[in-house]
């Protein structure tokens, strides 16, 4: 079966996908190297642990070894987000064994790639999906049935 491509390079297999896809209708499928940018050093923040203390809540620290399995975000600031410190803010993220921040937790994994969908899986999907509303249309006439007596 053929694997979905890459959109950023447009040669290797996805391994990656953006679940939410994207509203112009471009691919979210990305391989294992453009999956994140080499100039991201701060990843997503939806990745981010709080290492700060703060009052009443515990603190999460990081196990590992800071630089290789994690490390602090550090930002100097931009237009689209504010300045971030280790002093001040205490945020960190885990890091690949390539070193680099994990993606958005809206991105799945597949190691082997994603399937490129044909006519012939999206029938069977298609059928599948009129199974199971039957079925739940059954059940429904069922109980009603039952509970009618």
């Amino acid at each position: 079966m053929a694997k979905e491509i890459c959109s950023g390079c447009n040669e290797k297999i996805a391994v990656w996908v953006y679940m939410p896809g994207f509203g112009d209708k471009s691919s979210p499928y990305s391989c294992d190297d453009c999956v994140i940018s080499p100039e991201d050093k701060i990843g997503c923040s939806c990745n981010w642990r709080y290492g700060k203390p703060q009052e009443g809540l515990p603190i999460d620290l990081p196990e590992g070894v800071e630089g290789k399995d994690w490390k602090w975000i550090e930002h100097e600031g931009d237009e689209y987000i504010d300045p971030i410190s280790k002093e001040e803010d205490g945020y960190w993220i885990y890091l690949d064994e390539r070193g680099r921040p994990y993606p958005c937790v809206e991105y799945d994994y597949e190691e082997e790639g994603f399937d490129v969908p044909t006519f012939l899986n999206k029938l069977e999907y298609n059928l599948l999906m009129v199974t199971e509303s039957i079925k739940i249309w059954l059940i429904k006439i069922w109980w009603t049935k039952i509970f009618k007596k």
